[in-house]
């Protein structure tokens, strides 16, 4: 069963996160993203996920997102891992990004079959 509140969006040029765990620095890329998270992939590997709590920069469109997130879940491979993480407090204009980067689809938008006037 799928525990997501919004579909996840697949980014096609994986940007470049920035990461801090509160002891070091990395750097990331991006694999998919919705309004209340993101999955995150070729981290490395001396990233402290165990603090709880992680602070990301996550840059498109000339704007700097911050986003203090939770991870969820955890995949290592090798040198480097991929994380899913839950955003704690979402930024201004994150929302209206990712909507950017939903799929249009008029079929299941309810107010493309409404019409207000008489």
């Amino acid at each position: 069963m799928d525990k997501r509140r919004f579909e996840r969006i697949k980014v096609d040029d994986c940007p470049a996160v920035d990461l801090s765990d509160g002891n070091g620095f990395f750097t990331g890329g991006v694999k998919d993203i919705s309004r209340n998270g993101l999955r995150l992939t070729d981290v490395s590997n001396r990233l402290n996920i165990r603090t709880g709590k992680l602070t990301v920069v996550f840059s498109a469109n000339g704007k700097n997102f911050k986003m203090n997130v939770r991870p969820k879940w955890f995949s290592e491979k090798h040198q480097s891992k991929s994380i899913g993480v839950e955003i704690l407090n979402v930024p201004t204009g994150w929302t209206e990004y990712v909507m950017t980067k939903e799929p249009q689809n008029k079929e299941h938008d309810p107010w493309g079959r409404i019409s207000l006037l008489n």
